[in-house]
């Protein structure tokens, strides 16, 4: 009996359990722990009352949705190379292995709920190595959901995001929202599955989410007031105009307007010159030749001489001569302006001789035709009877008495022949 509470004093302090040890892993509103436990166990031989020793590891892993969504279709894999090789592995849940890695099927997660997995191994298993282990590899498939949000909002507005699965709002689920300047933050949808927020500052803010399938959206936040940039060469107007602004620019135009008076005052008033050497232009009347009691075909030709070579000067030529052409051409821009000035002069000329001969030829022909009606109801008093007319002079009879007259009309006649072909000269010089 006493050999007996001996042995199971003995067993009792060395049948002791190590700490555990705990690892963590957090992976898309999934929350891993991986535990091992290292046991040594000491067991008394029935034979030789001998005391002997094993150590024993356990491990677990926890799988828990820390996520407010139902998580579906949940897979975890995970490495067996640290335990070591030649011990037995007892599964709580047995799970399909391929070379050394452990899938389990896990299928759905409610939100808190938990997946536990427990395994035994009948050796050690080192602490250092364990606790260096990669993480599990947990994937799920995410429910489909459809996210609405607006494309474009200013600053200090809500924008306001709705999350829909299968037709139906989809509550308490996750939206990450990335913003401008690396802003991140989360979202939870309430019953109606919506989530709002305030944009802070302008540029696109992002969305996505760990609990449902979205396809990436953005809206695109304005600032609150639109400023357009200024055009080149555009003076933007200051905020407020005071009066004494103004005051720089009004002395600016006075001085202006004063220059200008001046310049006017100087220069402006000034009467042009009365001796200028530029000769009256066409429509100026020109000099009247002298009258004469007889006008023939020499007296036209000596007019029409004089006025041909009377120098002309250039009017349509800048004072000093300073002209922009050539030599050669302002030469002979000169010699047309010339001869365009004498024709004129020369036809204004004839024109006006010839209307102040044709009045005198007028007036003369109404003296001569009184004259000869007078002398003939002279002759007609005179005239003697028939009796008397052997009695007439011989110088009568014979016309030289009348051939005074006779003469003065072809002289008319001759003068008004004349005026016909000056007449017919002047149509042909104005056609030309």
């Amino acid at each position: 009996m006493k050999t007996i509470l001996i042995t199971l004093v003995f067993l009792s302090l060395f049948c002791a359990s190590f700490a555990a040890v705990d690892v963590y892993y957090s992976s898309k509103g999934l929350h891993i722990t991986r535990s091992l436990d290292n046991v040594k166990v000491a067991a008394i031989s029935t034979t030789t009352d001998a005391a002997a020793y094993s150590t024993k590891g356990n491990m677990e892993i926890t799988v828990k949705n820390i996520g407010t969504v139902e998580k579906r279709g949940i897979v975890l894999s995970d490495g067996l190379s640290y335990i070591p090789s030649g011990t037995k592995v007892l599964f709580s849940k047995t799970p399909s292995i391929e070379g050394q890695v452990a899938t389990w099927n896990i299928d759905t997660l409610a939100p808190s709920q938990e997946y536990k997995i427990s395994m035994n191994v009948s050796g050690a298993i080192s602490e250092e190595l364990f606790k260096l282990l990669a993480s599990p590899q947990i994937s799920y498939s995410p429910l489909g959901a459809t996210l609405s949000a607006p494309t474009s909002a200013k600053v200090g507005e809500s924008v306001r995001l709705s999350l829909l699965s299968e037709g139906k709002p989809l509550a308490n689920a996750t939206i990450l929202v990335l913003g401008p300047g690396n802003e991140r933050f989360s979202l939870l949808t309430d019953s109606a599955g919506q989530a709002a927020y305030i944009a802070g500052s302008s540029g696109f803010y992002t969305y996505s989410s760990d609990d449902a399938n979205i396809a990436i959206f953005s809206t695109e936040i304005k600032p609150a007031t639109a400023v357009e940039a200024p055009t080149a060469g555009a003076l933007l107007p200051k905020e407020s105009t005071q009066p004494f602004d103004l005051l720089p620019f009004a002395l600016g135009l006075a001085m202006l307007a004063a220059v200008a008076i001046a310049l006017f005052t100087l220069f402006g008033s000034r009467a042009p010159d009365s001796d200028s050497a530029f000769p009256p232009t066409s429509g100026s009347t020109p000099p009247s030749a002298p009258s004469s009691p007889q006008f023939d075909r020499s007296e036209e030709l000596a007019a029409g001489q004089g006025l041909q070579t009377r120098p002309q000067p250039l009017t349509s030529m800048p004072e000093g001569g300073n002209s922009t052409l050539p030599l050669h051409e302002e030469k002979k821009m000169q010699e047309v302006l010339s001869q365009e000035a004498n024709a004129q002069h020369a036809k204004e000329g004839t024109k006006s001789l010839y209307e102040k001969r044709k009045l005198e030829l007028a007036q003369k022909q109404a003296e001569l035709l009184k004259k000869a009606q007078a002398q003939k109801k002279a002759i007609a008093r005179e005239m003697p009877s028939a009796k008397k007319r052997s009695a007439i002079p011989p110088a009568y009879a014979s016309g030289t008495v009348r051939g005074e007259s006779a003469v003065e009309d072809n002289s008319i006649e001759k003068t008004i022949a004349e005026l016909e072909r000056i007449r017919a000269k002047l149509k042909k010089k104005g056609a030309k």
